[in-house]
């Protein structure tokens, strides 16, 4: 400050904040590296003659006189994923994707869920909503694509690619494509069911020849059948009954062209030992026929597909050991084949040689089967019928159902995908297993039976 005084003038101290004589110059005084106090959660930052204490990201306020946490999660300036939870922590918080969801990146900005599943006699799989591959249960035979043969009671991804985009379970054996168009199966493969032209069991993914138009793909018991883009129909595995339609009972351990005059096959549905598919509608089925599951009216075996009816309004089908179920155009749902534990769901335990209309409804949207049960979807609503061992009904009462019977009162189910005595079921992308778990089928990391839906662990 310069003050005039008589004859002259005087140049007064340097203000607050700075330093030096006023006749040469005031030089800002550095507070923060001269030991200036700020509180908690804020950081020294000087300015020109003073210093300001800013709170830290997270943190709101003044630091001089104090920072105060701020709540991410109730402002909602977090960045957790839609169906994340998201949980306060000083200055900062985390997110964490609901039991039954995969974290993608371990922090829970990203959660997928459920998009495809597929249950195996004694195993599991599924394909995420991001394309992964997931897999669990019993292993003896590789079938979960782990390299190894340890038995899994937790979901365990399979390798790291995520444009999986189908996946079928077997016996023993498993197979998937990915959005290629290439076809990869894994597991037993002491009948060809792998597909790579040897008999030798498979750990790992392996590429089943070199095609990349694979559009469908449906692992039986010990065989399994594929479509191509262009609706050509493919066989492999085991034939002892004719399940690969060629017209032998010769075992093939490569994929096979079956029944080559035809190129507008639609889907592809294969069972313990027969097989059946869809053309424009019409259902053919082939394989063994010793209870009258291929709906013909008969007990012979057929060797090549052989016409089931002459309806063509069937959109899907579902085949167990010794039964067929599927539906039609209308919703309306029929069974047919062995019915000795209720599995067509009937009323009765008669054995059925022709596919029967199950009760009177008319919108079922979807049908599954397990080894000696059926489940179904009904407006969102899960149903199920036929055998209750080891508890796939979700309750502790341990004897058939003849009718459909529903599965609690929940609703929303998008998918149902029975094992050989285990049951997995999609809601709101939540996947839930319930059954036999002695092998790890229901990846709750137990091993222990359970008779109520529990989510999967990832």
């Amino acid at each position: 400050m310069c003050t005039n005084t008589p004859g002259s003038f005087s140049c007064g101290a340097c203000p607050s904040g700075y330093t030096g004589d006023g006749y040469t110059g005031c030089v800002d005084i550095n507070e923060c590296s001269g030991g200036a106090q700020c509180l908690p959660h804020s950081t020294c930052q000087n300015t020109d003659g003073n210093y300001a204490c800013v709170c830290g990201n997270g943190w709101e306020g003044d630091g001089k006189v104090g920072c105060t946490d701020i709540d991410e999660c109730e402002r909602g300036t977090h960045d957790c994923a839609a169906r994340a939870t998201c949980t306060n922590t000083p200055g900062s918080f985390s997110c964490a994707c609901p039991a039954g969801l995969i974290d993608t990146f371990g922090n829970g900005r990203e959660c997928q869920g459920v998009r495809a599943s597929a249950g195996g006699s004694l195993h599991n799989c599924v394909v995420t909503t991001g394309g992964r591959l997931y897999c669990w249960g019993s292993n003896q035979f590789g079938q979960l694509g782990l390299g190894d043969i340890s038995n899994r009671n937790r979901a365990v991804r399979v390798g790291t690619n995520s444009d999986w985009s189908a996946v079928s379970g077997g016996g023993s054996h498993t197979c998937g494509l990915r959005g290629s168009g290439e076809l990869y199966c894994w597991g037993g493969n002491t009948l060809g069911q792998v597909g790579d032209s040897t008999t030798t069991d498979r750990s790992t993914p392996t590429r089943v020849g070199t095609a990349t138009n694979w559009s469908k793909i449906s692992a039986g018991d010990n065989h399994a059948c594929g479509l191509r883009n262009g609706g050509e129909l493919y066989c492999w595995g085991s034939n002892g009954y004719g399940q690969l339609g060629d017209g032998g009972f010769v075992t093939r351990t490569a994929p096979r062209r079956i029944a080559a005059a035809f190129a507008d096959w639609t889907a592809i549905f294969s069972g313990g030992r027969h097989t059946c598919a869809l053309r424009a509608g019409a259902l053919y089925c082939w394989g063994y026929n010793g209870s009258g599951e291929l709906g013909d009216g008969t007990n012979m075996d057929h060797y090549t597909p052989q016409p089931v009816g002459t309806n063509t309004d069937w959109t899907q089908v579902a085949l167990g050991t010794f039964h067929t179920c599927g539906l039609r155009a209308g919703g309306e749902l029929y069974c047919w084949g062995y019915n000795g534990e209720g599995e067509l769901g009937i009323g009765n335990l008669v054995t059925q040689p022709s596919p029967t209309r199950v009760g009177a409804d008319s919108d079922w949207s979807v049908v599954r089967s397990g080894a000696a049960f059926v489940c179904g979807l009904r407006a969102g609503q899960l149903y199920c019928w036929g055998s209750n061992y080891s508890k796939v009904f979700g309750d502790d009462v341990d004897n058939v159902r003849k009718t459909p019977t529903q599965m609690g009162s929940l609703t929303n189910y998008s998918a149902v995908a029975p094992g050989g005595y285990h049951t997995c079921s999609v809601r709101d992308e939540l996947l839930s297993c319930w059954g036999l778990n002695t092998d790890g089928e229901l990846a709750d990391g137990t091993f222990l039976t359970r008779s109520t839906p529990t989510l999967v662990v990832f």
